[in-house]
């Protein structure tokens, strides 16, 4: 057993970067089990996909019905939450259908789409509960039928041995499932004995079946290396930890525990080594390869034991790779930018797109490095700027308190990530104490509103001109488009979503769809289309007022136009002529007497296309580039205006 001591190393320029970032993620919901239990430590595994996420909690004792009479210690369970309209609510709990005492269902977890993958590393029978075998583990599939997460199947290894700890880690991706058992000590023929060298199991699925197709191994086995106590599978892709490796890439220069990775790519359902990654900076007893996440080109990966120094022994590292060339090469390396002794900086890792976030479930202080609380735990993201993995946040739990173990594991998605703290005490409103019960906390980013006009940004407070229209005549029409840029969704709260007010509020309308929903998700687009309908002489302005959500703050865009009386309009239409319309490539104007000061080209959106000032005579316009439709010609003349329509062929 280890005893961790806590050395506080001072950093000037950590704490001063500290204090500068800023909170885009916050903490959205604490989430715990349906019926909380002591020691159950609901959050020992994490998995989200899509509008779904799933959380082990593999020393719960009680059945999918939480039944009294049906108590096996230890035997585990699963539960997963959907994500509706933004909230993540309780949906299912899972057992295995054969549950016994002391299996760990829920040790680990995989899902993507429509099937959900259980490991029960401490299991003892086969796929037809016969041949026990102590601790040789197994794996469940869960299926989506109707709405209702069911067991389909039951996987074991087909040359399973007592004390594998096949299960340890699982992994899911379209019709691959991948299975470690770090203990393991055969070859992939089933020889050549090393104790706990480790294997991975490759299943596919042929025909609603989970077939066995291949057992992995390294190339460099050795005996206690935990090959396969992580992984992490994408596409043709997968990684698999084995953190108490001794060996650098090449197989020299062994130190104790230094750990490595294996990378393994899909070829004709055949996994072939291709890669063996170790930190630049390999240390003895770091646990390089204890956690391993894949996105795109990126590896991450933990050594929550690394030392980073000599008095910062087991801070923990986390580590970067970028595929480039047909190979693996480490980016950067990452520590905390409060880093102490023991932070176990490393224990979890996840990657998605741009974002990375590394748990350090040791860790002590909150976001501002204060309010010391033993083992309370933390997590720090990353951000990919500019090709430098930059911290932007550390995060911590807003219950926080001792021996939380909050960074324990993460899970990320887009804008929505997930950290457990598996040995929290508390239900969702920090009362009602049962030791380890557990809980996990869902942040997300930040929701603003991104307003568009054609493809220019339209910031908060910026002014929408549509200049001059003849007033109780013509209109003009201009078409925005509302998204978000984060994970929230954002409700517009008044009653009639959108709101236009001012003394000039009735010279302007919208127009949407009376079918949208009030809530923008963070993948939906609203089409929004403001008239300015003048109707009287003189400068007109008004607000749009966009009225989100309590937590967001509102979005004003000014309305400005100018109603133009039509009273001499005729002795300009008279002398102006247009030709040809049709055009296809120029046009010609015919302004006979009349200077005009501007004349503009619009397209039906009232975007302004084209702009000329100070004409007089016959000019001529190229359009070749225009596409085809229709267009309108913008003239004024001592603050008199006239519109044509022509048409571009």
């Amino acid at each position: 057993m280890k005893i961790f001591f806590k050395i506080k190393v001072t950093f000037i320029f950590a704490l001063v970067a500290n204090f500068a970032f800023s909170q885009d993620w916050t903490e959205r919901l604490k989430i715990t089990a349906n019926e909380r239990a002591n020691n159950a430590l609901f959050g020992a595994s994490v998995a989200i996909s899509g509008d779904f996420a799933i959380i082990g909690a593999n020393q719960e004792k009680k059945d999918a019905d939480n039944s009294e009479e049906n108590i096996l210690t230890d035997a585990g369970a699963a539960y997963i939450f959907k994500n509706e309209s933004g909230e993540w609510i309780f949906y299912q709990k899972i057992v295995a259908s054969d549950r016994s005492g002391g299996d760990y269902f829920g040790h680990s977890v995989a899902i993507d789409g429509d099937f959900i993958v259980v490991g029960a590393p401490q299991e003892d029978e086969d796929e037809n509960g016969q041949n026990t075998k102590l601790n040789t583990g197994s794996a469940y599939v869960f299926k989506n039928i109707g709405g209702n997460w069911t067991e389909i199947q039951k996987i074991c290894a087909s040359d399973r041995n007592t004390q594998d700890w096949f299960g340890c880690s699982v992994g899911i991706s379209g019709n691959d499932i991948v299975i470690g058992a770090y203990a393991q000590g055969t070859d992939e023929n089933g020889g050549n004995q090393t104790d706990m060298a480790g294997a991975v199991y490759y299943f596919k699925n042929q025909g609603g079946t989970w077939t066995e197709t291949q057992k992995m191994v390294a190339h460099d086995r050795r005996t206690a290396d935990y090959f396969g106590a992580s992984l992490a599978i994408e596409g043709n892709r997968l990684v698999v930890g084995a953190y108490l490796q001794d060996y650098n890439a090449n197989g020299y220069t062994p130190k104790t525990n230094a750990g490595a990775v294996y990378y393994l790519e899909k070829e004709n359902n055949t996994w072939t080594i291709k890669q063996k990654l170790v930190a630049d900076d390999r240390k003895a007893e770091s646990n390089f390869g204890y956690s391993v996440s894949i996105s795109g080109d990126y590896i991450i990966v933990g050594a929550h034991y690394h030392d980073e120094s000599s008095s910062l022994t087991s801070s923990g590292a986390a580590y970067i790779f970028k595929y480039s060339s047909n190979t693996w090469e480490q980016q950067t390396k990452l520590i905390s930018s409060d880093l102490e002794a023991n932070d176990r900086f490393g224990q979890s890792v996840a990657i998605s797109g741009n974002y990375a976030i590394v748990g350090a479930d040791l860790e002590d202080h909150d976001i501002n490095g204060g309010n010391n609380f033993s083992n309370a735990g933390s997590a720090y993201l990353f951000e990919l700027q500019d090709n430098n993995w930059v911290q932007i946040q550390k995060l911590c739990a807003s219950d926080r308190s001792l021996n939380d173990s909050f960074g324990y594991k993460v899970a990320i998605q887009g804008y929505n990530f997930i950290v457990t703290a598996n040995q929290e005490d508390h239900d969702i409103n920090n009362q009602n104490y049962l030791n380890n019960s557990g809980s996990a906390y869902i942040f997300r980013k930040k929701s603003n509103l991104i307003v568009k006009k054609d493809n220019e940004i339209i910031n908060n407070g910026q002014t929408l001109d549509f200049g001059n229209i003849v007033f109780n005549d013509d209109t003009l029409t201009i078409s925005l488009n509302i998204s978000t840029d984060g994970g929230d969704y954002i409700c517009f709260t008044n009653e009639n979503l959108f709101v236009i007010q001012g003394n000039n509020a009735d010279n302007f309308a919208l127009e949407f769809d009376e079918n949208i929903d009030s809530c923008l998700n963070p993948v939906s687009t609203i089409n929004l289309g403001v008239k300015f309908i003048p109707i009287s002489q003189g400068l007109k302005t008004a607000q749009l007022l966009l009225t989100n959500d309590s937590e967001q703050s509102n979005f004003k865009i000014i309305l400005k136009g100018n109603g133009i009386a039509s009273s001499s309009i005729t002795n300009i239409s008279q002398n102006i002529s247009i030709f040809p319309n049709p055009a296809s490539s120029q046009i010609f104007i015919d302004l006979g007497k009349v200077k005009v000061d501007v004349l503009n080209i619009y397209d039906i959106s009232g975007k302004c296309l084209i702009t000329r000032t100070n004409l007089k005579d016959i000019i001529n316009i190229d359009i070749s580039n225009l596409q085809s439709g229709v267009y309108i010609l913008n003239a004024i003349s001592d603050n008199e205006v006239l519109n044509f329509k022509f048409i571009v062929e």
